[in-house]
């Protein structure tokens, strides 16, 4: 396993990447982020208490260090911070229960949470490396496993159903329930991974979306904007790199600054 330099991370002028198989994790510069809709949960972290989640709804954690939004809610960060941490994170990773049970629900909202003192650091301590939901249905566990080896992404729900031994209908219901966001939804978020993986290998944008299953450039752009709340583009100022860890150890690197 490649250790993680976290001197990467103690300068607000660099911003990177790291693509896991089941996570990715952004440190850098704030981004104009805008709204968007993020296939797996998300933790937000700035430096200090500027960090502000809200939804299209009016929700808002209001002033707070660490936010935490669960998938398929609509949102928008806004951040006067140097530096910011967003950790996405796959429904099978321990932090995300642990990271739910540590932060308190923001004032008015039943599903943004926020925290002046909990920090990533307190987070990623509390789940085991390599950790799994032992909760999650085997069946939907499986497909999870293959889509975030980036196999079958070409597939839909009937083949993943078929294999699970479900109805297509059965096995979409079971997913959802499980997985807390739609198949639909985590294979966009398996495919956007993949595509990302690729340009931090050396791939264009365009042979990068296509080989990930998007269907054009264009495709590839929108979905990414609709998901993370800029464009594509903005790729190009981040060092992107793949990472076999888990999210608990690159957390744990970034709180080593």
């Amino acid at each position: 396993m490649r250790a993680i330099d976290a001197s990467r991370f103690q300068k607000p002028a660099v911003a990177t990447l790291f693509v896991a198989p089941t996570a990715a994790v952004y440190a850098g510069a704030p981004l104009g982020v805008g709204l968007h809709r993020s296939a797996v949960t998300c933790i937000a972290e700035a430096t200090d208490r500027t960090l502000i989640a809200s939804t299209a709804r009016g929700e808002s954690t209001g002033p707070c260090r660490v936010a935490l939004v669960p998938a398929g809610v609509e949102h928008r960060f806004e951040c006067l911070a140097q530096r910011v941490t967003f950790v996405y994170l796959a429904p099978t990773d321990a932090l995300v229960a642990s990271a739910s049970a540590r932060l308190s629900p923001a004032r008015g909202s039943s599903s943004l949470r926020s925290s002046e003192l909990a920090t990533l650091a307190t987070l990623a301590a509390l789940a085991a490396l390599d950790a799994h939901s032992s909760t999650i249905d085997p069946r939907v566990s499986e497909a999870l496993s293959a889509l975030d080896a980036g196999a079958s992404l070409d597939r839909g729900a009937p083949y993943f159903a078929a294999r699970a031994g479900l109805s297509t209908s059965r096995f979409l219901h079971v997913f959802r329930a499980h997985a807390q966001v739609a198949f639909r939804r985590y294979r966009l978020w398996a495919r956007m991974r993949a595509a990302v993986t690729a340009i931090s290998r050396g791939a264009d944008l365009t042979r990068a979306a296509l080989d990930a299953g998007f269907a054009t450039p264009s495709h590839f752009s929108a979905a990414f904007r609709a998901m993370f709340g800029v464009a594509p583009s903005s790729l190009n100022a981040v060092r992107v790199e793949s990472c076999p860890s888990t999210v608990a150890s690159i957390t744990r690197a970034l709180a080593a600054d």
